[in-house]
């Protein structure tokens, strides 16, 4: 069991491109809260979390499960189920699995991953609506790293709150700071499972995040004609939605 929640960190602060700042200690991102009840209980409480979204897939809940305090609401949103047998064996037995490997030629899965979620982003729209019911309250949202689905998360609320390309590209990009010691652990021990070099560069290319990897959402989100559009198609977010999101939570 982690010492600490891996990944924790605010989206407060960044200014948007009206020059308004989004607020700070309502909106939290972080990895998987499979700490220590107690302590689990003080971190939560501290940061006044009202509720948390789990991103991850039953599977994911079942293999590091966590106990969420009585006073905190949890709900679960599997944003990737579709791809739940794929990571059920890549995350990860990679000493037996190599075959899992085939599937890595390059970044491009990344970025493909990172495109499916931008087309097929009902979810995230059904957890931003939540979010809005919840009247500002704060709240706390994560997956297993806290780098994939919880980044493109993050990316559209900074998204819904317009905040710049560039301001969101710098907060996706925090979590190989954020994990670094963890990626390290983890690099290490897969570079003494005798695995070939090629292979070992894949597992760290999942390890991290990569301006390319956002860019694969992002670029679908250009597609259309403005970010309300993709919000009213994609996300089923209104106008009115946006509104009361910007009115929740900049100042």
């Amino acid at each position: 069991m982690k010492e600490k929640i891996s990944n924790l960190r605010c989206l407060g602060g960044y200014v948007n491109k009206d020059g308004k700042k989004v607020k700070n200690n309502l909106l939290y991102r972080s990895g998987n809260l499979n700490i220590d009840n107690e302590k689990l209980n003080d971190v939560l409480n501290s940061l006044r979390i009202k509720t948390v979204y789990d991103l991850r897939s039953s599977a994911e809940i079942k293999k590091e499960p966590y106990i969420i305090p009585n006073n905190i609401i949890y709900k679960n949103y599997p944003v990737l189920a579709s791809l739940d047998c794929f990571f059920k064996d890549l995350n990860f037995d990679l000493s037996s699995g190599k075959q899992a490997f085939n599937l890595l030629n390059d970044n491009s899965f990344m970025v493909d991953i990172n495109r499916e979620m931008a087309s097929n982003s009902t979810m995230f729209g059904d957890v931003i609506k939540d979010i809005i019911k919840l009247n500002g309250k704060p709240i706390l949202f994560h997956c297993s790293a806290g780098k994939d689905r919880t980044g493109i998360l993050s990316a559209l609320l900074l998204l819904c709150l317009d905040v710049s390309y560039e301001e969101i590209m710098k907060d996706y990009l925090l979590s190989n700071d954020y994990l670094k010691d963890n990626i390290e652990l983890k690099f290490d021990k897969f570079k003494n499972m005798n695995l070939r070099e090629e292979d070992i560069n894949k597992v760290k290319d999942m390890l991290i995040v990569k301006e390319e990897y956002l860019n694969g959402f992002l670029n679908i989100v250009k597609e259309y004609d403005s970010f309300e559009i993709y919000a009213k198609e994609k996300l089923n977010l209104s106008n009115n939605d946006l509104k009361s999101l910007k009115e929740l939570f900049l100042k």
